[in-house]
Order: C-alpha cells, then structure tokens, then sequence
C-alpha cells in the first residue's frame, strides 16, 4: 500500500510539474504572438505636392513625411508648407500681403488592404500649424500660430516593393484657418 501511494504522489508531482511546463510555454508563444510583430514594410517616405483651400484663401504646397509600420499600425511625422497663390497677382505684379503656413504634424493611422496593389491608409493626429503674411519682397510676419488636428486619407496604388503612388485627402482644424488639401504623392518604402 505505501508503495502504491507513493507511485501516485510521484506520478502526480510529474504531472503538475509537466503541465506548469506546458502551461508556461503555451503562455509565453502566446506572449510572444500579441507582441506587434515589425512587418515587412517598416516605414515609408512620400513627399507630397497639393492643392490648399480654406475658407480665405487657396495655394500650393510641398511637404514630406516619415511613417514607421508596425503591423498594420502606423505612426507619421509631417512637414508640409503652404503658400497662398494668386495668379491674377501674378500678372499684374500686385504687392499686397498674401499668407503662408507651415505645418508639423505627428499622426496615428491605419493601412486596409483593398486589393493587393491597391491600399487605404487614413491618419489622425495632433500638430502645430503656424501662419505668416508675406509680401513680394518675401519678408513674412507672424500670423497667428497654434495647435492644429489633422486627419489625413491616402489612396495608394503599390506599384512595386519599394514604390507606390497615390492621391492624398486632408484636412487640419486649427485655431487659425481650417486647411484643406488634396494632392498627389510618391511614396518611397523603407
């Protein structure tokens, strides 16, 4: 009898030893698994040409961003300036003020995969937008300057590994103006 007792403590004691063994390396693969995991595209670089309206001017701009992937999350910095066009000003040489405005964004977004070479990215996030009157003579003075929430869509057609082109949607709510753009990118992948 004591040997049957103690059979069964030690095949007990192996058998909760071997099943917290188990259970601790079920438990760290899954560890392992929720951890965002770097994904084949790690970043991306685009440098943006658009068309800026809001609702007391329109202009031209040229930006760029930096995004970093991790999964299908994104995190972008953004750089973009904007200046107030006036092709009547043009030509006609005329000297009064005009705006400009420069904006640094950081953004959170997503990527969908629509098809396999075409994908949707869309970006919301927080940044500084400041604004400046300009004149022909190019000598600028403060506008006004304050925090600003853009949120941005890409439309992006994957034309290989490491390119991809696209048309970019935007808008930035700020305390200055509401801007709006819509242009076009080339985005580099990295």
């Amino acid at each position: 009898m004591k040997n049957i007792i103690t059979f069964l403590l030690f095949t007990l004691i192996t058998i909760n030893v071997n099943s917290q063994n188990i259970n601790n390396k079920l438990d760290q693969k899954k560890i392992e698994n929720e951890i965002p995991q770097l994904t084949e595209k790690t970043g991306s670089v685009s440098i943006i040409t658009s068309v800026n309206t809001s609702e007391k001017f329109s202009g031209l701009a040229f930006g760029a961003d930096i995004s970093f992937n991790l999964d299908k999350n994104a995190i972008k910095l953004e750089l973009t300036r904007i200046w107030e066009v006036d092709f009547l000003d043009i030509l006609f040489d005329s000297s009064h003020r005009k705006k400009s405005f420069t904006e640094f964004n950081v953004l959170y977004g997503r990527e969908f995969e629509i098809t396999e070479i075409v994908f949707l990215d869309v970006f919301a996030g927080l940044g500084h937008v400041q604004g400046n009157y300009y004149d022909i003579k190019y000598s600028e003075s403060l506008y006004g300057s304050g925090i600003g929430f853009p949120f941005h869509g890409k439309l992006r057609l994957q034309t290989g590994p490491l390119f991809s082109l696209g048309i970019q949607l935007g808008f930035n709510i700020n305390n200055i103006e509401i801007i709006r753009k819509m242009g076009v990118f080339v985005q580099f992948n990295i």
